[in-house]
């Protein structure tokens, strides 16, 4: 291409410029696996399988704050389905709270805790 440019003669530049443009606005549903009576959902999960999964907790998160959110993981040592992170780093990183599926204190806990 370089070269094919070039014997034209003509001037060019290689992405000299950024050109904006807006992905349209869609609106999605999440309908959590389990809500406790405090408010508190639940995410039951055994792999955060790839980007748009993880994107769209992160965006239920961003656009309401008060949104509590905790995920129980079959295994929060197992890598993120196309990542290095951990579930559990996964889940530090972007402020969720977590526990094992076999923690069941910290379970027990999130049910019995009233907001």
């Amino acid at each position: 291409m370089v070269k094919a440019l070039n014997a034209t003669g003509l001037p060019w530049q290689y992405e000299s410029e950024k050109i904006s443009y807006i992905v349209p606005e869609s609106t999605h549903y999440y309908t959590p696996d389990f809500v406790l009576p405090n408010n508190v959902y639940l995410e039951g999960k055994g792999i955060l399988i790839d980007h748009q999964e993880r994107t769209k907790y992160v965006l239920l998160k961003q656009q309401d704050p008060t949104l509590d959110l905790r995920f129980i993981f079959g295994n929060p040592l197992k890598r993120c389905g196309g990542m290095k992170l951990t579930h559990g780093e996964w889940a530090e990183k972007h402020g969720f709270l977590y526990c094992s599926v076999k923690d069941v204190d910290t379970i027990k806990s999130w049910i019995a805790t009233t907001k």
